[in-house]
Order: C-alpha cells, then structure tokens, then sequence
C-alpha cells in the first residue's frame, strides 16, 4: 500500500520484504529509509543501529513506523521521525515529503 502510494506522489521506492538486503549491503543507498518495527529475520531497530554504524548510510533519513510502543528504543538507535499505526496518510507523506529533497527521490520501504 505504502509504495503504491508513495509511487502515485512521484517518489521512486523499492519495496522489500525484509531488511537482509540491508544487513548484506545487496542494494544501493537511498535517500530515504521506511523502515517496520517489526519485521522477518531482524527488525527495524536492528536494522536502524547497523545503518548508523555505516559509514555510508549514517546520514540517511530514517522513517520508522510501528504497531507496538517502541518509541523509546526506535529513537536510541537512531530514527529521525517515528509514526505509530494506524497513522494518517496525510501525515505520512508530508513527513516524507519534510525529509526528502526535491532532486532525489528514491527509498526503500520495508
């Protein structure tokens, strides 16, 4: 739902299933990570701590979004912005919006 929706307001995003891609650094970097809390085989504040230590990625913008209350240890490790499910559409793009920079447009959705 969320790429199609991105997708329809320009953005370019890869959706991926999980975040192993990351953690095996098998993808390019984009301007923007959306991550999951709660995901398969790692999740988001994982997956968040290993981008930070990252040389590469330290500086990219972290979106996380979450069913559970994990604020806390979400913004510990890193996030720039957190939004708790079910959260409003509205919101959510124009807080992409806020961290994406109009020449470059691509993210990956987890």
């Amino acid at each position: 739902m969320l790429v199609n929706l991105l997708n329809s307001k320009g953005y370019e995003v890869l959706g991926l299933p999980n975040g192993l891609s990351i953690i095996e650094e098998h993808c390019e970097w984009p301007d923007l990570f959306i991550l999951d809390k709660e995901m398969d085989f790692i999740d988001g504040v994982a997956i968040t701590k290993f981008l930070r230590m990252n040389s590469e990625t330290k500086q990219i913008p972290i979106l996380m979004l979450s069913g559970s209350m994990s604020r806390t240890s979400a913004t510990d490790a890193g996030v720039d912005f957190y939004m708790e499910k079910p959260f409003n559409v509205n919101e959510f793009v124009s807080t992409v919006d806020k961290y994406m920079n109009s020449s470059s447009q691509a993210m990956y959705n987890f």
